[in-house]
């Protein structure tokens, strides 16, 4: 069995051989009939290969960069809260994602006429003013809660 297959590479070789042999014959043919822009262009499509191999690569490194927030901006909008991401949950029954789920009924320590903008995270003596649901299918809509004005 392993002579059958080592017999085998070796017709692949020979057979590989005799095909760079007859590419190589064909590239001088060419060369001596064309000369120098025979050469020009061979060395175009060479150009071009790398480029398309080196594409790719050097857009990784371009745009790794892309989405990081520098110390400047880091400054002035300020550090997220980790905290966010703990309220929001995926309710399999309505196939959304929820932030501060617990909030759509009336929050009875934030009172009505309380109006202010809220963002974030709630503190002891402000609870979460709204939450939001957001559906797994867009085409349903966002659906907005506001503990403080009962609005929905």
């Amino acid at each position: 069995m392993a002579a059958v297959i080592i017999g085998r590479m070796h017709k692949l070789v020979r057979r590989m051989a005799a095909a760079a042999g007859k590419v190589r014959k064909w590239w001088l043919r060419n060369d001596r009939r064309w000369g120098w822009p025979w050469r020009a262009l061979n060395l175009v499509v060479a150009l071009f290969v790398l480029l398309e191999i080196a594409t790719p690569l050097i857009m990784n490194v371009l745009e790794s960069g892309r989405y990081k927030v520098d110390a400047s901006t880091i400054g002035l909008v300020g550090k997220s809260n980790t905290k966010l991401s703990d309220n929001l949950k995926y309710d399999p029954k309505a196939k959304a994602y929820r932030f501060n789920p617990a909030d759509e009924t009336n929050n009875p320590k934030v009172p009505p006429n309380k109006l202010q903008s809220h963002v974030g995270d709630a503190t002891e003596a402000d609870q979460n003013m709204y939450s939001v649901d957001l559906p797994v299918d867009l085409k349903k809509g966002v659906s907005y809660h506001d503990s403080s004005t009962q609005l929905c």
